[in-house]
């Protein structure tokens, strides 16, 4: 049975290490995207209505 090596990854981090690990285990990758995709004002966490914080709080 082969593995399979999921992620999301907003900004590429993620990605280059499930890669990596995909690649180090034979794995197939699958990446996870959101239906909109993030932009930078979406990920600045700093900001309190940022995308992502609210995402977090589940709003």
């Amino acid at each position: 049975m082969k593995a399979i090596v999921t992620y999301f990854s907003a900004e590429g981090t993620t990605e280059r290490y499930a890669k990596a690990l995909a690649e180090a285990i034979s794995a197939d990758v699958f990446p996870i995207l959101p239906e909109q995709p993030y932009t930078a004002a979406d990920l600045k966490w700093t900001n309190p209505m940022a995308r992502c914080n609210r995402e977090k709080l589940g709003n």
